[in-house]
C-alpha cells in the first residue's frame, strides 16, 4: 500500500472511532491520539521532503556548478564573394541552462603579391575581406555584426554575444538549433599600385567556433 493510503486510512480509521460509543476516553487516551496525529503529520512532511529532494537531483534543476566549454561548427569552409553560408547548430540538454553563449567567426586573408615576372615596384597590395555574421536562438533572439573587415595583413574575426538572465533560464532559451548565416560582401582584390588593374579574388575560407558558458548538475 502507498505512503499516503495508510495515512489516510490511519485518519480515517481514528475518525471513525472518535465517532463511536467506545469513543469515550480520558484525557491520557485523548492527548495519546493528538501524539499520534502530530507523528503522521511528521511522516508525511518528512516523506514528501525526501521525494522533492530525490526528484532534484541528476538533470533536475538548473543546477549549481557553472561550465564553459568550446566546440567547432565550422572548419575552413569556403565562402565565396556576394554568396552566403547557412547551417544550424543544435544546444542539447547539456546545454539548456546556457547563460552566455560566444560565436566567434575568423579568417586569414592573403598576403600581397607580387605577379611572376614583375618587379618590386609592380608589388599587388591585397584589399582586406569583409564579412558579416547572423546568429538567431532557438528563442528568436537575433544578432548581426554588419559588415567587419580585416586589417590589412592581418587575421579577421568577428564575435557576436549572447547573454540570458537568471529569469530567463528557466524557458530554457538556448535549447535546440540555433540559425547561423556567414555571408562574404568583399573578397578583396589584389590591386596594383599604379594601375586600375587587379588580381580578382573569388572568396576565403572562415571558421566559427562557439563558447558556451552554462549550468550543469555533473
Amino acid at each position: 500500500m502507498a505512503e499516503g493510503s495508510v495515512i489516510d486510512a490511519i485518519i480515517e480509521s481514528l475518525g471513525k472511532f472518535m465517532k463511536s460509543k467506545e469513543s469515550k476516553i480520558g484525557i491520557g487516551g485523548f492527548a495519546g491520539i493528538v501524539v499520534v496525529m502530530c507523528l503522521l503529520f511528521y511522516y508525511q512532511v518528512h516523506s514528501v521532503e525526501v521525494a522533492a529532494a530525490s526528484s532534484g537531483g541528476g538533470g533536475g534543476g538548473i543546477g549549481k556548478n557553472r561550465m564553459n566549454i568550446t566546440k567547432s561548427i565550422v572548419k575552413d569552409e569556403m565562402v565565396e564573394e556576394t554568396k552566403s553560408y547557412d547551417c544550424e547548430y543544435e544546444f542539447n540538454g547539456t546545454y539548456q541552462y546556457a547563460t552566455q553563449v560566444v560565436f566567434t567567426l575568423t579568417w586569414i586573408d592573403e598576403p600581397d603579391m607580387t605577379p611572376p615576372g614583375a618587379g618590386v615596384l609592380r608589388k599587388c597590395t591585397n584589399q582586406p575581406d569583409t564579412f558579416v555574421l547572423e546568429v538567431t536562438s532557438p528563442s528568436g533572439k537575433n544578432l548581426s555584426s554588419g559588415p567587419v573587415s580585416n586589417t590589412h595583413g592581418s587575421p579577421g574575426n568577428i564575435t557576436l554575444k549572447f547573454n540570458f538572465s537568471e529569469e530567463e533560464l528557466s524557458s530554457k532559451p538556448a535549447l535546440g538549433n540555433w540559425s547561423i548565416t556567414i555571408k562574404c560582401t568583399d573578397a578583396g582584390d589584389q590591386t596594383f599600385p599604379y594601375a586600375p588593374l587587379s588580381y580578382v579574388d573569388s572568396g576565403n575560407k572562415v571558421s566559427l567556433d562557439v563558447a558556451i558558458t552554462y549550468y550543469s548538475n555533473e
